[in-house]
């Protein structure tokens, strides 16, 4: 597309879909006011901003023009609008102007409002559950995932991206993941401004969880660039490595053969059976 096309796009396509109008003469359309205020030209533009700034554009464009103002609807779906290209954007997805309207930008304002929400919850999370000798290391991977999923970081999703486990090649997020979340999980890219921060935040979650424990000596060559993920998959693949599956393996085995069941009194059933699946 020409530089002139992606304006007339936005003109004609985008905004229209977001409740400006777009008849009359042209230097007078709500459309074209809107544009030359903000000086956008392009619909990846929308991605340079906030969802939050959706109120200071509706505010200016009314203060600018109030005989042509911007109500709560189109404050709405600006945010959705915004949400929508960087939701792509982070994905690696191409982004269809045609493709834009009523429902993505009311789908966009949710996701936005849901993120908020959720993003809120989590800020005052500040460390993960102490590594021990004495803890199932698949419970611990299983709970420091749990814990990342709930905090937020520059990619507007959970930082549990970060440690995401590899999938066997040819896996696609687009046809065999089976939840969105997943499919986010596996669309974010494992580089990047964004990435890079995130990714050092994770670092210190896990430096500080395993701080004097010996699965501190795994993390060492993670250290000097304060890689979450190369911390995770070093930790993976000494506890989770042959050399500690055989050791667990025998663990398994023991808890086997001196496992009896005698009396509710004794043991509850339920916790026999949950002896039994963690061996």
């Amino acid at each position: 597309m020409a530089a002139n096309a992606n304006y007339i796009v936005l003109r004609d396509v985008v905004l229209p879909a977001v409740g400006l109008t777009n008849t009359g003469a042209v230097a007078n359309r709500q459309t074209t006011q809107f544009l030359a205020l903000h000086g956008f030209n392009h619909i990846n533009d929308f991605s340079r901003l906030e969802p939050n700034q959706a109120k200071d554009l509706v505010k200016s464009m009314n203060s600018r023009h109030p005989d042509a103002s911007l109500g709560i609807i189109a404050q709405n779906n600006l945010t959705g609008l915004i949400w929508y290209v960087k939701d792509l954007r982070r994905r690696g997805l191409e982004i269809e102007p045609d493709e834009i309207d009523d429902d993505s930008l009311y789908e966009g304002h949710l996701a936005y409002e849901a993120y908020v929400q959720n993003r809120d919850k989590g800020e005052n999370i500040k460390s993960l559950e102490k590594w021990s000798d004495k803890i199932d290391f698949d419970d611990w991977d299983r709970k420091v995932t749990e814990t990342l999923s709930l905090v937020y970081g520059r990619n507007y999703c959970p930082i549990a991206y970060v440690i995401r486990p590899d999938k066997p090649a040819g896996w696609d997020p687009m046809v065999d993941a089976t939840t969105d979340y997943e499919r986010l999980m596996y669309q974010l890219p494992l580089n990047g401004p964004a990435y890079n921060r995130d990714n050092e935040v994770v670092f210190s979650f896990i430096q500080l969880a395993v701080l004097q424990t010996l699965a501190e000596n795994w993390i060492f060559d993670a250290i000097p660039g304060r890689d979450g993920r190369a911390a995770m998959r070093a930790l993976r693949d000494h506890y989770q490595g042959e050399a500690n599956l055989d050791v667990r393996a025998t663990k398994a085995q023991q808890t086997l053969d001196t496992l009896t069941y005698t009396s509710e009194k004794n043991m509850p059933f339920e916790t026999m059976i949950t002896t039994l699946n963690k061996a």
